[in-house]
């Protein structure tokens, strides 16, 4: 079975955890450490682990590769193979690293994924334009809107036009294509 270790990263206070638990289907929020489930996709299993990461935790130099923690939760910290970048667009401070985070992550040649929390409040209450933000961040494989009331994630913007479809299938079929091309 292949496998793929994706980093989800955000200021504190963008809903990782809450993300984590939506994006795996869990029955109830992730503990502290790592989460692991097993995906299909095309009738081939794929063990997907999410770590979740606070940026608080990140010496981020824009001009050097990204430094990712030695270990956590005791255990050492396996090779990422791409990043789920997350920002609340109810809070302008969750973007204040953003242009740093992706400059390591382009000079660490990762795949990232930008991902808009929070977004079932009205746009006229959010203090971020998503598009606005998208259109900053044209590094990023695919930018995609998340709510509290919504399960299934909404693909705002796909680089090839995929349209919508499930979170976890367009992640795999990407990340895939891209480790196959390295």
């Amino acid at each position: 079975m292949e496998y793929l270790n994706i980093a989800v990263i955000g200021a504190n206070g963008v809903g990782k955890t809450q993300f984590i638990q939506r994006a795996m289907s869990l029955p109830r929020p992730p503990g502290p450490s790592a989460t692991t489930a097993r995906i299909n996709v095309d009738n081939l299993p794929y063990a997907v682990t999410l770590f979740e990461l606070d940026l608080e935790y990140f010496d981020l130099d824009p001009n050097r590769q990204i430094q990712w923690p030695r270990q956590m939760g005791g255990a050492i910290m396996p090779r990422i193979h791409g990043v789920l970048l997350l920002y609340d667009v109810m809070n302008r401070e969750s973007i204040m690293q953003l242009p740093d985070t992706l400059n390591a992550l382009v000079n660490s040649s990762l795949p990232a994924v930008l991902v808009a929390t929070k977004c079932d409040n009205p746009e006229n209450a959010r203090q971020l334009d998503t598009e606005a933000v998208a259109a900053a961040c044209q590094s990023c494989l695919a930018t995609f809107k998340t709510s509290s009331i919504v399960k299934m994630l909404r693909a705002q913007k796909e680089r090839d036009r995929d349209g919508e479809q499930p979170l976890q299938l367009i992640l795999m079929l990407r990340w895939n294509r891209q480790m196959r091309a390295l």
